[in-house]
């Protein structure tokens, strides 16, 4: 860890996986947090969470992003990300631990405590656990070995598994159309000028997957090809149809894949005040993430407020949106590659007030200054 004129700047660790997120994430508690662990580990920002003490950490930020130099506000930035990378990964993981597993936390620990067991936990359901210690060292024991469970913080009443969602995402209002039966027979009825919202990516008619799910089996880990793409032409285009809603005011395409043609279809949805390109794939004779030139498709969206382009990748071409004068709000969580570049384009965004940033499911709202964004 590193100090800055505005705040911590958290330094990056080892490449890591399976039990190494939760001790990355225990890591970079630690250091933002005094040196002391989360108290539990709960799915929440409740104080004491791992969450809670990334918002600390995030807002300890504040002063280098509003007054920093832009690789000051560069930097920061980037450790704010790398926490919520860090969270994000931990809880993917610790959701996936099953009750066999016998997972056990030991809040109330600080950094370094000497022979002080932090958790502990079976990887294979067997009598074979792994410990992790306050100086994040592990050791490999059987059942019969482990140490008396340490005088430890226990949180009452607490739930394992409930997750509490108490962050800003990208929402439709209910009214959406969320069913592919009830967007034919709108589209049966003639009745498209009368549609406001429609959200497609809930829609499984329109998910495109190499992982073929089956209702009812068990769902196991797939090796994927990251360079997978639907069998299809890729010069074609399944979202021609959205010219037929032309009131449209909020689009959320999340997750699926588009094509340049689609990108053109949602260029011309000059009504749409919202939309969701959240983790979409673009494809022609490969798949990929959006890349910056994509967004100048959107140039012509001039009332378009709230836009989500969340797990993109791209280094660079946030500058196309500065075509868009009513843009308030752009979530960017889970966005590789912010650099200074990207930084600094932000600034010729004409009305941008909130921008939305993380690597989790958990992101961090940074309120923009109007004169300094």
């Amino acid at each position: 860890m590193t100090n800055s004129p505005g705040g911590m700047i958290l330094t990056a660790g080892p490449e890591f996986r399976n039990d190494d997120d939760a001790i990355e994430m225990l890591r970079l508690c630690a250091l933002a947090n005094e040196s002391k662990y989360p108290l539990w580990l709960s799915v929440n920002d409740s104080d004491g969470t791992p969450m809670a003490i990334q918002n600390k950490f995030v807002t300890s930020l504040q002063d280098q992003v509003n007054q920093g130099t832009e690789s000051e506000k560069a930097a920061a930035l980037e450790s704010a990300q790398r926490f919520g990378t860090a969270v994000g990964r931990a809880i993917a993981f610790q959701l996936s631990v099953k009750p066999e597993n016998d997972w056990n936390y030991f809040g109330g620990a600080e950094l370094n405590q000497p022979n002080r067991p932090l958790l502990w936990y079976a990887p294979e359901a067997d009598d074979k656990y792994t410990i992790v210690y306050a100086d994040l060292t592990t050791k490999q024991v059987t059942q019969d070995e482990l140490p008396t469970p340490p005088d430890a913080v226990v949180r009452p009443g607490f739930a394992r598994n409930a997750v509490q969602v108490s962050t800003p995402q990208f929402e439709l209002p209910a009214d959406a159309v969320r069913r592919f039966a009830k967007l034919q027979e709108i589209r049966d009825r003639g009745q498209q000028a009368e549609v406001e919202y429609l959200k497609l990516g809930l829609m499984p008619e329109f998910i495109e997957s190499q992982v073929q799910f089956v209702p009812g089996e068990e769902v196991v880990m797939k090796v994927v090809d990251p360079s997978w793409k639907p069998d299809r032409d890729g010069s074609s285009s399944r979202f021609a149809f959205l010219k037929e809603f032309t009131n449209l005011k909020g689009l959320d395409l999340m997750h699926l894949y588009l094509t340049q043609s689609d990108l053109d279809t949602i260029g011309s949805l000059t009504s749409l005040q919202r939309l969701s390109l959240s983790g979409v794939q673009v494809f022609d004779s490969s798949s990929r993430r959006l890349i910056g030139d994509d967004l100048a498709k959107l140039s012509s969206l001039k009332s378009l407020e709230l836009l989500d382009l969340s797990q993109s990748n791209f280094r660079g071409g946030l500058k196309h949106l500065q075509e868009l004068p009513k843009l308030h709000t752009l979530y960017l969580s889970s966005f590789e590659h912010l650099n200074d570049a990207s930084v600094a384009e932000l600034s010729v965004l004409p009305n941008l007030e909130t921008l939305v940033l993380a690597a989790t499911n958990h992101p961090v709202t940074q309120r923009c200054d109007a004169q300094r964004h």
